[in-house]
């Protein structure tokens, strides 16, 4: 392990070997990015700040995935208010923005994928307090973020996520709904 306290972990292996990981280490609060290449671990960077001291119970879950040039991109919730956030790291700096505000409570899912055009995928719980959560789905072209689409209106009470794509650009989504494990994609 690249340093201990850490949970809700993200992974990516890049062309040249080299493993990235991100996690939150839960003492501090922050959202930590590491590198293994050439056998030893980099210096953990922060990412991001949340101060987590007092929370208790649940969850929220982060992503990771690397673009064409290599560079990380991790989509997370902030604890104190529930924003889902997306942190990408370009020329060395790590930038960070808020993609939809509000949206995640405990046990709160992302699931972030680049695709060849660089098209930012992301698919994520969106839980409101005493509702059934519900599975949205964003893409970020450049610097602005789509509408917020409901990938499956007809579920309620989603759980864990993951997504893929092809290599013709169709986004492929499996979630849970209670009991039920459930299939969604989108063609290009």
């Amino acid at each position: 392990a690249a340093s201990p306290g850490g949970y809700a972990t993200g992974i990516a292996v890049d062309s040249s070997g080299g493993i990235h990981m991100a996690y939150w280490d839960y003492e501090p609060g922050n959202l930590i990015y590491v590198v293994k290449s050439g056998g030893s671990w980099s210096t953990p960077a922060v990412i991001d700040t949340v101060n987590l001291a007092g929370e208790k119970g649940g969850y929220f879950y982060i992503s990771l995935a690397l673009d064409a040039n290599g560079d990380p991109h991790v989509c997370y919730f902030n604890w104190n208010n529930g924003d889902l956030k997306h942190a990408w790291k370009s020329n060395g700096t790590w930038s960070v923005e808020v993609v939809a505000p509000g949206v995640g409570l405990s046990y709160s899912y992302a699931n972030v994928l680049i695709d060849s055009a660089g098209t930012v995928h992301v698919l994520f719980t969106h839980v409101a307090q005493g509702l059934p959560s519900k599975l949205n789905y964003m893409t970020k072209t450049g610097a602005a973020w789509s509408s917020a689409t409901d990938v499956d209106p007809n579920s309620e009470g989603i759980g864990a996520l993951s997504m893929a794509i092809d290599s013709v650009g169709n986004i492929h989504a499996l979630f849970t709904c209670g009991s039920e494990l459930r299939y969604a994609e989108k063609l290009p």
